[in-house]
């Protein structure tokens, strides 16, 4: 008992060690405790992920098979076998430990979805359709945090291996999210004047105003009349100059549309704005609203540079934001800058709020399409 309790402890200090960003040092707490209680399976099994962010995959491949020896009922350690085994582009074995997974818990639509994914690189540049097919079902009935942790493993894919890792990339996402434009713009618009419905609270004749414009675009959003819509919504914060959700809607609206104008006004005056892009004590007086309106024109704007300056004061000035790191990972993705790109990408993750992963890989494929220009 006593060489298992010091031997979960620095099992709990690898772990830290590998959060911090030192896969070795890890690897080294790792290792003692496996010195102190040659049968610990977890210190295997983190082990085998640190050595596989080290690159070390022959010795990863061995280490997770030492977990899994140890835990062969356990799905967790199934599925990160085959996370390792794909990492180091083992497909068929990493097929194989998914599918594993999949048996010991049917349920486990990360094993699923992972299974897929491995599927259709290994078919790659022409993966079976029906792998894409049962990857959209799969999606679509999964839930949403789930969702947003698919797009970064998306994106991250594109980074893996020119041309494959593009055609890869831009397939999954078409498969998951992109069957339909309503599909990606309803639940997050919807959803938003929704909920400023419900905050309406009494009913002055402004309000029965803005709330009628307002309906009438949720149904031209419904028809895929964008236009229409933002002309609707534009009329209801006249009314209503206050709601803050039906603004951010039109917000929204206005990027999708590339009418960046109206969004650039709630940045400030054309000199307030080459202040901001200028003067880095300008960005750091900023509020962290500002500096990602701004960076967010600029990026759909193409000025890539430009938006990352903003970006990154922006995800300083607020660390629980999410898009500022996400659009910070697709601009460094096309820097080919591929460490970078994943650390914004964990960052955005973390934060992210699930219901407009849709939306954000609308405007990823955008950029995807520019960049093949």
């Amino acid at each position: 008992m006593t060489c298992c309790f010091g031997a979960e402890r620095l099992v709990g200090r690898g772990q830290r060690a590998a959060a911090a960003g030192d896969p070795a040092a890890a690897v080294a707490f790792y290792d003692r405790a496996l010195a102190r209680c040659a049968d610990h399976a977890p210190a295997h099994l983190y082990r085998a992920l640190s050595l596989s962010a080290l690159q070390d995959h022959c010795a990863a491949a061995a280490s997770v098979q030492q977990a899994v020896k140890r835990e062969p009922r356990r799905p967790a350690y199934r599925l990160l076998q085959g996370v390792v085994a794909y990492d180091a582009g083992d497909l068929p074995g990493a097929i194989d430990a998914f599918r594993a997974a999949v048996r010991l818990s049917p349920a486990n639509r990360l094993a699923a979805a992972y299974a897929r994914l491995a599927a259709i690189r290994r078919d790659l540049p022409r993966p079976d359709p029906g792998h894409l097919a049962a990857l959209e079902t799969l999606m679509a009935s999964t839930n949403p945090a789930f969702q947003a942790r698919w797009l970064v493993l998306c994106e991250s894919a594109l980074a893996d291996g020119q041309p494959k890792g593009r055609s890869l990339a831009e397939q999954m996402i078409a498969a998951t999210y992109l069957g339909g434009a309503a599909e990606a713009r309803q639940p997050l618009w919807a959803a938003r004047i929704s909920r400023w419905f419900s905050a309406l609270g009494g009913f002055t004749p402004a309000r029965r105003a803005a709330l009628a414009l307002a309906r009438q675009a949720e149904a031209r959003l419904a028809a895929e009349d964008v236009d229409g819509a933002l002309e609707l919504l534009a009329l209801a914060l006249q009314q209503r100059p206050g709601a803050e959700d039906l603004l951010d809607c039109y917000l929204d609206l206005c990027l999708y549309q590339g009418s960046y104008e109206p969004i650039l006004r709630q940045v400030g005056t054309d000199e307030e704005i080459q202040r901001l892009e200028g003067q880095p004590d300008a960005q750091a007086a900023a509020g962290a609203d500002a500096l990602l309106l701004l960076g967010l024109v600029r990026f759909h704007q193409k000025s890539v540079d430009a938006a990352m300056a903003l970006l990154e004061a922006a995800a300083a000035a607020d660390p629980r934001d999410y898009l500022a790191p996400y659009f910070l990972g697709v601009s460094f993705l096309l820097a080919a800058d591929l460490p970078a790109a994943r650390q914004w990408f964990q960052k955005a993750v973390s934060q992210i709020n699930p219901s407009i992963a849709a939306l954000r890989l609308a405007e990823w494929r955008r950029c995807l399409g520019a960049s093949a220009d």
